[in-house]
């Protein structure tokens, strides 16, 4: 598959095509994972580690492609949104899929 800049480009319908790719690539026992995670339970620490691993890639820093003024505003967002993950009542969840197959 074509490798992208992420933050960039995203193809929202990715996962519903990466089995159809496999399937025509000849991929064999094609498996289906998930993990969840979220913040219940989780000390701030953990939640701030689940921010930095799951949003803070998204940062705008040092790119040639986005105007100073939106980085700025970009990185206030995502300012704003880590301090939520530093309260107590606040709840994220990310769910991540991914395939294992064999050729």
């Amino acid at each position: 598959m074509i490798n992208q800049n992420i933050t960039k480009y995203t193809d929202r319908y990715i996962g519903k095509k990466v089995y159809n790719y496999l399937i025509k690539n000849d991929y064999k026992s094609i498996q289906l994972f998930y993990s969840i995670t979220d913040t219940i339970g989780k000390s701030l620490e953990e939640r701030l580690k689940l921010f930095e691993n799951s949003i803070a890639f998204r940062r705008p820093n040092n790119k040639n492609n986005i105007k100073e003024e939106t980085q700025n505003k970009i990185n206030e967002l995502l300012t704003e949104l880590k301090n939520n993950f530093s309260k107590d009542d606040f709840y994220y969840v990310m769910a991540v899929f991914y395939y294992v197959a064999r050729k």
